[in-house]
């Protein structure tokens, strides 16, 4: 089965035959590859609406993997029960603040999870928050590009000593990828920088003052990392 690079990138942080929880699965194209890969004991395809629930079920059958994935529908990690002993979580393609709100929520009460991979399409600081406060360690971070969208892809390892607190620079960019940088790393926010930049030249400053300020202070916080890999 062909599937998208982005996916193709978060099965590589998966090893062994593992269980494996995909919450919103798009047509549960992950957990069919994994199957393929050897990668899969056990998977839970979760969805949310019937449109989507009933495409993964479809593809499920169409695959011959009845007997090793079970497509739920639910709400999020609601889908998966301890007693599914699920070890690792996937959770892509969706916006950060979804994302975070799903591993707030509901990842504390499946304890047999030792690995979250999730994969934002707009920035990550939200999930790093709460995979840190739940004593997930980060343990790799990249950035890609696919089909004119770019997307953060966090891999985090559960941690039983406490994890220390994220710095505010590694919050916001990554402590993985405030390390290792690249061309990658320095588009996007040379790119984010130039967005910035624009929407403070339209605000009327008079009337939204805390607004430019704080857009400055992202701005300025922005260069000082990218000046960093330069000097």
């Amino acid at each position: 089965m062909n599937i998208q690079q982005r996916l193709q990138r978060v099965l590589d942080y998966i090893n062994g035959n593992t269980r494996i929880a995909d919450i919103g699965s798009d047509h549960a194209k992950l957990l069919i590859k994994a199957h393929e890969l050897g990668k899969l004991e056990f998977g839970i395809a979760g969805e949310v609406v019937n449109g989507p629930f009933n495409a993964s079920v479809e593809a499920i059958q169409s695959a011959g993997l009845s007997h090793k994935v079970d497509v739920r529908l639910g709400d999020g990690l609601m889908v998966v029960n301890p007693s599914d002993e699920i070890d690792t979580v996937t959770i892509c393609g969706m916006g950060q603040e979804l994302i975070a709100h799903i591993l707030h929520k509901q990842l504390d009460r499946l304890n047999s999870i030792q690995h979250v991979i999730c994969q934002s399409n707009t920035f990550s600081y939200l999930i790093r928050d709460e995979l840190v406060a739940q004593n997930f360690e980060i343990m790799d971070e990249l950035i890609m590009r696919e089909n004119g969208h770019t997307y953060e892809i966090i891999y985090a390892k559960r941690n039983h000593e406490e994890v220390p607190k994220l710095s505010e620079k590694e919050r916001q960019f990554g402590p993985v990828l405030l390390k290792e940088k690249g061309e990658m790393f320095n588009l996007r926010y040379q790119n984010e920088i130039q967005h910035l930049e624009r929407i403070v030249h339209q605000i009327d400053e008079s009337k939204h003052r805390d607004k430019v300020v704080a857009l400055t202070e992202r701005i300025n916080m922005i260069k000082e990392v990218i000046d960093d890999e330069n000097q």
